[in-house]
């Protein structure tokens, strides 16, 4: 019986060693596979254009915002920058050029909040054309009281549904509508006990008067929900300390239908003045005609 019981032993022993062991070599193998791939990956990175094919590509120019300093960027095929202005901030909402050399955007980021406080247009030299900021009284950080427009990530000039290059859907430069994508904050019971950080449409002449505002918890009946969705939602609507305020649909983007075969066909609810957006937190595409009732 001792004889068996000491095989045993030595065989326990063997495997405990061997399942310790293992991992350890398994893991010093990971670690060096990381490290020669760490040294064998690029310090240098190109930038600029890496790549241009001129009979494949679209050739134009593009405007982008810059992370590192404020302000918006025109390049060219090539990478050169043809303009940079300062004057225009790089979030939240997208750059856009219009006809005639004119850049739009938003000026002053009003923090902590994803949103600024005016949206303008400028001319190609930076002098302000239009200007609109006097939707809402906000507080900046600094504790001083002063009108926003509250504008996020999406605006429209009218004459082009949705601000870039189309055919025949040019935005106008001197006069028109601007559909803007704002925030406005309120408590609505029917979707939570929080203090809501809310999307609002709001269309604006080109003399600033406000003639078009479209609440997104006014309608939260006409978004589909099931009862178990509106109950998740009830107890779990995200809350920002920052902000005082729960962002519980978060609308990313907002455009005017436009001219479209649909509407053509005779379907009223795609309807060119009718306006289509997309929720990011709620992961919803709707469309609201001005009534605006969900169709």
């Amino acid at each position: 019986m001792t004889k068996p019981m000491h095989r045993s032993n030595r065989v326990i022993k063997n495997d405990i060693a061997g399942r310790t062991v293992l991992p350890s070599l398994l893991a010093s193998l990971v670690l060096a596979s990381t490290a020669i791939i760490l040294a064998t990956a690029p310090s240098v990175y190109p930038t600029g254009t890496t790549r241009y094919d001129p009979d494949k590509a679209w050739n134009g120019y593009t405007i982008h915002d810059t992370p590192d300093e404020q302000g918006a960027v025109l390049i060219d095929m090539n990478g050169r920058v043809v303009r940079h202005w300062t004057e225009l901030s790089a979030v939240p909402s997208p750059f856009r050029i219009l006809p005639g050399g004119y850049v739009m955007g938003d000026t002053v980021p009003r923090r902590p909040h994803q949103e600024a406080v005016a949206l303008a247009q400028l001319d190609w030299d930076g002098n302000v054309v239009w200007e609109f900021q006097n939707f809402e009284e906000v507080e900046t950080e600094d504790g001083d009281t002063i009108w926003a427009s509250r504008l996020h990530h999406d605006w429209q000039r009218e004459g082009s549904p949705i601000g870039y290059y189309a055919p025949n859907a040019a935005p106008m430069v001197d006069r028109g509508n601007t559909l803007i994508l704002s925030h406005t904050n309120l408590v609505n019971s029917e979707i939570t006990d929080k203090r809501l950080e809310d999307d609002v449409l709001i269309e604006v002449t080109w003399e600033g008067d406000i003639t078009w505002t479209w609440r997104a918890s006014d309608h939260v009946e006409e978004f589909g929900f099931s009862d178990a969705e509106r109950n998740a939602l009830h107890r779990s609507v995200q809350w920002n300390e920052a902000r005082e305020s729960a962002d519980w649909l978060h609308i990313n983007a907002a455009s005017y239908l436009g001219p479209n075969h649909w509407y053509d066909e005779g379907d009223d609810r795609f309807n060119p003045e009718n306006i289509i957006w997309s929720s990011r937190e709620a992961n919803i595409i709707a469309i609201i005609n001005r009534q605006g009732s969900v169709v």
